[in-house]
């Protein structure tokens, strides 16, 4: 039963800011362990985020927090495995290879997200979105007062939970990096990246024997995440049920100087004359105003917990390199997030 009428309650044993996929998993985990947990979401679910191929490992921390049958019932497309072409050469593996006998994904995350943060609702975990918080006071670490700001129905108030523990799980937004001043950004002013990616329909897709093939064969020749180097960067290939992602991870001097507005037609040069891309996309047509970036994309903090708090997924520092293991590794840091929580209230110094 959603909360978003409710009153955000004024004590809880953990805050959890976030409801990505770590912070909606860790919140299910506690929430299942008995402990009164709330979550606080900035956006309103379900948000576009980027981040749709999810290998095979994940399975067992879906099996873990007892997400794997609201998972299966909703059909995403399975992947065989994935195929890059890095300046010029040609590589290619199938998870089956590994042992593995059950699927990996493309999620659209919008979808994927809202299951997972309706799912710790139903574990227990009070879930209030549009309520960013906006500081933490920590002044008495075993009571940290976690301050937001209620957003629900357009209306704005500001609030107040004090709790035992404070889960920073905000992605990007890195609350408590930005109020420790703890984030540091890779090869700033140098090699600092960016994310730049958007959607197409009808685009063709490569299968695990390096073949491509229509969208209408979809549900029976499985898809692989596809990645390509280029001059400037590299660009994934994603097909989901009714679209295909694609992505360009570039330098931000590349782009330098230009309007935001100007993104979107570097981007479609770039992906429509790019080899391999470009055959892909031949017959497929660009969804308007689908463009989306993301700055900084590579980071890492200082510190990562402290008395009362932990930072995980994306707020503990940039989890997705090239090859898609961004959402299991934020499963995983909430795995062990729940374990570290669990213990330290249960056994208070």
């Amino acid at each position: 039963m959603t909360q978003q009428d409710s009153a955000v309650p004024a004590i809880a044993d953990v805050v959890v800011i976030g409801g990505g996929p770590a912070g909606s998993s860790t919140a299910a985990l506690l929430a299942k362990d008995g402990f009164n947990v709330v979550l606080l979401e900035k956006a309103k679910h379900p948000r576009n985020t980027v981040g749709e191929s999810v290998i095979p490992h994940f399975w067992k921390f879906a099996d873990k927090i007892g997400f794997t049958e609201k998972l299966e019932a909703n059909g995403f497309l399975g992947k065989a495995g994935a195929i890059t072409v890095w300046k010029g050469k040609i590589h290619q593996f199938s998870f089956k290879e590994f042992g593995y006998d059950r699927a990996a994904l493309h999620v659209e995350r919008d979808v994927f997200d809202n299951l997972l943060l309706r799912h710790a609702e139903s574990c227990g975990a009070l879930v209030f979105e549009e309520s960013p918080v906006t500081s933490v006071d920590f002044s008495d670490p075993s009571t940290p007062k976690v301050q937001y700001n209620d957003r629900r129905g357009g209306a704005s108030s500001v609030g107040e939970i004090t709790c035992k523990y404070v889960i920073d799980a905000s992605g990007h937004s890195v609350v408590l990096a930005k109020q420790f001043g703890t984030r540091v950004i890779v090869g700033r002013g140098q090699q600092e990246y960016m994310a730049l990616w958007g959607y197409y329909d009808n685009a063709r897709y490569v299968s695990a024997d390096g073949r491509s093939h229509s969208a209408e064969t979809l549900r029976e020749i499985k898809p692989v995440t596809f990645v390509v180097s280029y001059e400037d960067g590299w660009a994934w290939h994603i097909v989901l049920r009714e679209n295909t992602s694609i992505g360009l991870v570039i330098n931000t001097n590349r782009i330098k100087g230009m309007k935001k507005p100007q993104y979107e037609a570097y981007f479609r040069q770039t992906v429509e004359s790019t080899p391999h891309l470009r055959e892909l996309l031949r017959s497929a047509k660009f969804k308007e105003g689908s463009i989306r970036f993301m700055h900084d994309y590579s980071y890492y903090l200082k510190q990562v917990c402290g008395p009362g708090w932990l930072c995980i997924g994306d707020a503990g520092g940039f989890v997705d390199p090239i090859f898609s293991h961004g959402l299991q590794a934020a499963l995983y840091n909430a795995t062990i997030a729940s374990i570290v929580v669990k213990g330290s209230l249960d056994n208070p110094l």
